[in-house]
């Protein structure tokens, strides 16, 4: 994907729906009863944006700051349409976290036009694009152990509509929570 205006990415979270789809995995403890979940409580967060040293880095600090305001309260929403409530006893039922991850890359795009020869590419402008990834866990408080993870990963673009693929993409990744 190209983009000139670096600017542009200032207005995205750090894990929307690009041109694609969301690819997901999810893996859980086939033992454990998840039944018995009813309240959460959250752990420690993490979102690390890798720098390139260029004019991206402004652009990463912009996305890093809307993936610390919005993935929690849209994660939140989530939890409790699937009737499960923060914990206010100190005595939560399972504790869950995220960790982030945002890379800006680069972008050489390659086409053959009609009548060249197949060996003969042509490379357009070099455009830099960001790759974002987000994990959820849910661990037993008890234990500390992770019961359920799930993984998510996609392009990130500059179209505008930032918050309303973010919420697609956690919807995806927290679509099997709890597993039944």
């Amino acid at each position: 994907m190209l983009t000139k205006n670096l600017g542009s990415f200032c207005m995205i979270a750090l894990f929307t729906l690009g041109c694609t789809t969301v690819k997901t995995h999810t893996s859980h403890e086939s033992t454990y009863d998840f039944n018995q979940l009813k309240t959460y409580t959250w752990g420690v967060n993490s979102i690390n944006a890798g720098r390139i040293g260029r004019g991206t880095d402004t652009m990463l600090d912009g996305v890093e700051q809307m993936a610390r305001r919005d993935i929690q309260p849209i994660v939140e929403g989530m939890l409790a349409n699937k009737g499960f409530s923060k914990d206010t006893s100190g005595n939560p039922d399972f504790i869950i976290a995220y960790k982030a991850t945002g890379t800006a890359t680069h972008d050489i795009p390659q086409a053959n036009y009609p009548g060249t020869p197949s060996y003969i590419v042509y490379s357009g402008q070099v455009g830099t694009f960001m790759m974002g990834a987000i994990q959820i866990e849910i661990s037993d408080p008890n234990t500390n152990n992770v019961v359920w993870r799930s993984y998510g990963e996609t392009p990130i673009t500059g179209d505008g509509s930032s918050n309303a693929k973010l919420t697609r993409a956690l919807e995806k990744i927290l679509r099997d929570f709890p597993p039944k």
